[in-house]
């Protein structure tokens, strides 16, 4: 739902990163955006970052992403 309502904004850059789930999450969505597997490179190619699975790996973000926008919506949706 999260991507779904970014393209309908009108936001067309968006870079995807899941640990686990990629591959299935490319196989069942047709989304027009770009995927990264390694989160280093996420973090530090974008200025906003929007959390929406709680994967361990996810809990440094907003400890060490003091200078981008972090949306965590982990346990909100």
């Amino acid at each position: 739902r999260v991507i779904a309502a970014l393209l309908e904004q009108g936001l067309s850059q968006i870079l995807a990163h899941d640990p686990m789930a990629i591959d299935n999450f490319c196989a069942t969505y047709d989304f027009p955006i770009s995927y990264e597997e390694n989160l280093a490179k996420v973090i530090s190619s974008n200025d906003v970052l929007i959390i929406v699975t709680a994967w361990p790996e996810y809990k440094i973000v907003r400890l060490t992403c003091a200078d981008k926008a972090v949306v965590d919506l982990r346990f909100t949706l």
